[in-house]
C-alpha cells in the first residue's frame, strides 16, 4: 500500500507536468484535442524503438515480478506471525495515516534517488 501510494502520487505530478509542457509547446493553436496530448506522451518513434523494448524487460524484471512474487509473501508472513504472538493481523483502525503517507514519499524519495544514481554511475 505505501509503494503503490508513492506511485500514484508520482505519476500524477509527471502526468501534470508533462501536459503543462505540452500547453507551453502549443499555445499557439489552442484547439489541440486529447489525441494530440496522447499522441505528444507516446510518440511511435520513441516507444517502438529497439532500446525502448529492453526497457520494458528491465521494467518487468525490476516492479512487476518482485511485487506479484513477493506481496503474497509478506501478506502470509504478517498472518502466520499474528497467530504465532497471539495478536491479530488487522491494522488498528485508530492509527493514524500520517506515518503511513511520511513513510510512503520517504519510499518514492530513495527510489527516485536510487534511479538517478544508477544512471549517473
Amino acid at each position: 500500500i505505501l509503494f503503490a501510494t508513492a506511485m500514484v502520487a508520482d505519476v500524477v505530478i509527471t502526468l501534470l507536468g508533462a501536459y503543462w509542457t505540452f500547453r507551453i509547446e502549443r499555445r499557439d493553436r489552442p484547439t489541440e484535442t486529447p489525441e494530440r496530448f496522447v499522441a505528444f506522451l507516446f510518440p511511435k518513434k520513441v516507444w517502438l524503438h529497439r532500446s525502448a523494448f529492453l526497457d520494458y524487460q528491465l521494467y518487468a524484471l525490476q516492479y512487476v515480478f518482485p511485487t506479484v512474487f513477493s506481496l503474497p509473501l509478506v501478506i502470509g508472513l504478517t498472518t502466520i506471525t499474528a497467530f504465532v504472538i497471539g495478536g491479530n493481523a488487522t491494522p488498528d483502525p485508530h492509527a493514524s495515516i500520517w506515518p503511513t503517507l511520511a513513510c510512503a514519499a520517504l519510499l518514492a524519495l530513495a527510489v527516485d534517488f536510487s534511479f538517478y544514481a544508477g544512471h549517473v554511475m
